[in-house]
């Protein structure tokens, strides 16, 4: 896992000063890699807390119909890494005028998502 997200911090820092898909406007920023890193961070600690609901499939069922009732932490660790690449993909070629609306939606969702699994006594600690 570590390997993954080495390779995609190594993406965000190869790519992110040589943005030159679309207008001059649209290029990616330092904001956007923040914003990115932030998502990434959130992203990471629901991997984590899913990776508690497969370790414990007597206790916890995911909600995450893409991912059945009791994954296994392949299936977990695969949905998890592929999410990571596609949305700093997705958000590395969209326009400016939507990026920013992507990345509130994206981090509000994680978030919502890391304090409901808090509420049922998943914790938000990432542990590798």
């Amino acid at each position: 896992m570590l390997k993954i997200l080495f390779g995609i911090l190594l993406f965000l820092v190869i790519y992110s000063p040589l943005a030159v898909a679309g207008a001059e406007e649209d290029q990616w920023t330092t904001q956007d890699t923040v914003l990115e890193l932030v998502y990434l961070g959130l992203h990471i600690v629901d991997w984590q807390q899913t990776l508690k609901i497969a370790d414990n499939p007597d206790v916890y069922h995911e909600r995450n119909r893409l991912l059945g009732p009791h994954p296994s932490r392949a299936r977990v660790n695969a949905h998890f890494a592929s999410l990571a690449v596609i949305h700093a993909t997705v958000a590395y070629f969209m326009p400016r005028s939507g990026r920013n609306i992507f990345f509130a939606t994206t981090i509000s969702f994680e978030a919502g998502v890391i304090y409901g699994n808090h509420a049922i006594g998943l914790s938000a600690k990432a542990r590798f």
